[in-house]
């Protein structure tokens, strides 16, 4: 994986509980740096729960976000 670059977060979470059916609802979060994005979607990251990772204004590979992903289960 790549070093990411710090900037601007935007992510897009897909929610926990199914609402409507089978449709899954989604929401976007922003966050002023990778740091703060981590810290807060921690509990999402473990969980899968990402459906989009942009950080200064690039989109992460789903490779890099599973790296993130094991970076949240396992810190240093």
């Amino acid at each position: 994986m790549n070093e990411i670059e710090d900037g601007e977060v935007v992510v897009v979470l897909r929610q926990d509980v199914k609402r409507g059916g089978e449709l899954l609802a989604t929401y976007q979060m922003e966050y002023r740096d990778l740091a703060t994005a981590l810290s807060a979607i921690r509990a999402d990251l473990i969980a899968g729960r990402v459906e989009v990772f942009t950080v200064a204004g690039r989109e992460l590979s789903d490779d890099e976000i599973t790296a993130l992903s094991l970076q949240a289960t396992n810190p240093r």
